[in-house]
């Protein structure tokens, strides 16, 4: 494809033959291709010199904030999960407006490719691509990031070794089962693939990956989805209501044990499906060693059988004639090649069919009285009091009256300021207070699958009451506490959609149909989340600028350690290494005077995790070390200031020249920063460690002068030290402070 062809307004102009274009570091060489919101390039970074795909936000769509925080957040949500199975996310960033992230270049096809091709699967390939797939999923679970649109386009099969590749984390917003970011309370994902709760509209988990990978595996075993329907709305009611036809019978040849699997992780509820992807990985192995073991067997009978050579046959078809002594006119039954069937085989076989319709008579009654007490009647609230049915043909109608022996709460736990983007939870307690069976509506609708639901709304000054953005939680029967107990109910609630400012939340109790049983209520603050996303609007500088620096002291060690590549933080028997980093603000500032200062608005520190840091969480304590007053005496034993210290020779900093950090006075606390770096999620992405605090805001308001020094220091007890880059080490991941002026 020509270059005129392609849309490239976003890109500066070209500095060498044979590229497109320039965005940022990255010189665009081609096109690979095009969907509805964007583009992808082939790329080269000009820093590390290689080769990625850059993916780049059309203008059209650029334009829209809802669509660009779509884009920021599908790669951000990818970049969070870092594994073999998952497409690996390089930087994400923003450049002349036009939001893009660079990526892994993959070679290969998508699974979807392969099956529109007329690939066909062969068991051990189903149960290896299952694998690949479940083992990515489970590092995206363990960081809080549910997929939601799991499915052949977004599963990509690498050349060489089809290593899959799990893409396109675009739904993956915290786990909602709606598309905050579209328009309230649409389904999202792909309809063939959705799951039940899914189509429902109700919040999902990880056993919703866990529900389309079944429909993947699935399809790629008998070439087609498990349901399928003429159009999007039959295909919602299809998934909630009706059963696949088991892949037993689509495929005889599947082995029993993959079978059972495939249609267990198609359950309707999700509580009978696998509870997670990492005890789904562990049962796929189970599930090959078990296929491998029936081959075996099955090749052991086939060398049995053929061991005996045709002797042995003719023997074997001797055999019944020999049984049968009393002739061939005896009436008994006889085989295509006159062999006499005893009699006792065939009362065996009418015995076993009239318990196999026995069964299945059985199972369907019980099948059918379990949908009815499964689907009580639900009615709209109205004036009009009207008693439950009693009929025992119909379910009985679920009225505000019949659930107020449930109560909820006063006090909603939860917190009360909740950073805009993220999710929000709280903790509501739902009590019965029934005082005996007949007004127990545990008992009164015993077998039904929703009985009441707890609906959240938010209303602010000025503003109606509205939902707020998180679907009703249904309680079956089973479900609600126990009358004189209480049962905990944590409900999730996204923020992306919500603006800043003060909200009331309102918990309601209702009956299926809304009616109102009883209220809480609290009170929210949405805030700026400065913890996420880019910091559109901020200046950075590093600790390579100006007069910046960056160091770490040892107990007991007179060594200076600025010229190493990491920071180290430990606290383990007796073993402390501390962080100290300065930034010179007149990098920013031509005259960072105390007036000029007080014009700072918001403040961000960035680090990033170093190799061989611990694959845990780890927290640090930050302080800012403020100079002595004036005439007060010296900073330490060897005289070194806040902005004096160097990271080698004669002012070089070092555990005994840095001042006691509890007896001194001269470090302020600014705050608590969690650094989760499980499965080395953290490891050497830049700047994807971030410290916000309003005491960081007014240390910076308050500086003496240009130079502001910050220490690091760990809370946890560890036998490995956390690493952070130096400025030594690489210098775009050296500690950074950003910093938003006000107007």
């Amino acid at each position: 494809m020509s270059s005129s062809s392609i849309a490239t307004d976003f890109l500066e102009p070209p500095q060498q033959d044979e590229e497109i274009g320039r965005l940022g570091p990255y010189r665009v060489v081609g096109l690979l291709g095009k969907g509805g919101m964007g583009q992808v390039f082939r790329a080269e970074d000009t820093r590390l010199k290689r080769t990625v795909a850059l993916k780049v936000m059309n203008a059209r769509f650029a334009a829209l904030p809802h669509s660009r925080q779509r884009f920021l957040e599908e790669a951000r949500s990818m970049a969070a999960v870092d594994h073999d199975n998952v497409a690996t996310i390089f930087e994400v960033g923003q450049k002349n407006n036009t939001p893009f992230m660079a990526m892994e270049l993959l070679q290969g096809e998508t699974l979807e490719t392969q099956l529109l091709n007329g690939r066909q699967f062969s068991i051990d390939e189903v149960l290896a691509i299952a694998e690949q797939t479940a083992a990515g999923l489970d590092a995206a679970h363990a960081r809080g990031i549910t997929h939601r649109d799991i499915k052949p386009a977004n599963l990509w099969v690498q050349s060489p070794g089809e290593r899959i590749k799990i893409l396109d984390f675009g739904l993956a917003l915290a786990g909602s089962g709606v598309d905050q970011l579209s328009d309230v309370g649409s389904v999202v994902g792909t309809p063939g693939y959705l799951s039940p709760e899914q189509a429902r509209n109700e919040p999902v988990d990880d056993r919703t990956d866990l529900y389309a990978l079944g429909v993947v595996m699935y399809e790629l075993c008998c070439g087609q989805l498990p349901l399928v329907a003429r159009d999007v709305p039959s295909h919602l009611i299809s998934i909630i209501c009706h059963d696949p036809v088991p892949l037993g019978e689509m495929r005889p040849d599947v082995p029993a044990p993959l079978s059972d699997l495939v249609m267990k992780l198609l359950s309707k509820e999700p509580s009978d499906r696998i509870a997670t992807a990492a005890q789904l990985t562990e049962t796929l192995g189970e599930v090959r060693d078990a296929v491998a073991r029936q081959r075996q067997q099955d090749l052991s009978i086939v060398v049995a059988e053929d061991g005996g050579g045709a002797g042995a046959a003719a023997g074997r078809r001797q055999a019944p004639a020999r049984a049968g002594q009393g002739g061939q006119g005896n009436g008994t039954p006889q085989g295509e090649e006159g062999d006499a069937i005893p009699k006792w085989q065939w009362i065996s076989a009418a015995s076993a069919l009239a318990l196999i319709i026995l069964i299945v008579g059985v199972w369907l009654w019980r099948r059918s009285g379990r949908r009815v007490a499964s689907a009580p009647r639900v009615v709209a609230e109205t004036s009009e009091r009207r008693e439950p049915s009693t009929s025992p043909d119909e379910p009985p109608a679920i009225l505000s009256e019949a659930l107020r022996p449930l109560a909820i709460d006063e006090k909603i736990v939860g917190d009360k300021d909740v950073p805009a983007g993220t999710t929000a939870r709280f903790r509501i307690e739902l009590a019965n207070r029934a005082e005996s069976a007949e007004s127990d509506p545990r008992i009164r609708f015993r077998g039904a699958s929703r009985v009441a639901r707890l609906q959240l709304f938010l209303q602010q000054q000025g503003k109606l009451k509205a939902p707020a953005p998180v679907f009703p939680v249904y309680f079956s029967a089973k479900q609600l506490p126990a009358p004189g107990e209480t049962k905990s109910v944590e409900v999730p609630m996204q923020t992306y959609r919500m603006d800043e400012g003060e909200y009331q939340l309102f918990a309601e109790l209702q009956t299926p149909a809304g009616g109102r049983v009883d209220a809480a209520e609290t009170t929210l603050r949405v805030v700026e989340n400065l913890m996420e996303g880019d910091l559109l609007g901020f200046e950075t500088i590093r600790t390579f600028d100006g007069d910046g620096a960056d160091s770490f002291v040892r107990k007991g060690d007179s060594e200076a350690f600025g010229s190493r590549h990491d920071l180290q933080l430990l606290d383990h028997r007796g073993d402390q290494a501390y962080a100290v980093v300065r930034f010179d603000l007149g990098s920013l500032v031509e005259e960072p005077t105390p007036e000029s200062l007080q014009r700072i608005d918001r403040a961000a520190l960035s680090l990033t995790v170093a190799d061989e840091s611990p694959s845990k969480k780890t927290a640090v304590r930050v302080y800012g070390w403020v100079p002595a007053e004036q005439g007060s005496g010296v900073e330490s034993q060897a005289g070194v200031t806040p902005d004096g210290w160097a990271e080698r020779g004669a002012a070089a900093l070092t555990w005994e020249s840095l001042p006691d950090l509890k007896t001194s006075g001269r470090f302020v606390s600014l705050g608590r920063l969690e650094i989760d770096n499980s499965r080395n999620v953290l490891k050497e992405k830049p700047d994807r460690v971030r410290f916000v605090s309003k005491l960081l805001d007014d240390f910076l308001r308050q500086a003496d002068g240009p130079v502001v020094s910050m220490l690091l220091v760990p809370e946890d007890s560890s036998s490995k030290p956390l690493r952070l880059v130096a400025k030594e080490g690489a210098p775009e991941m050296a500690p950074a402070l950003a910093i938003r002026w006000k107007d």
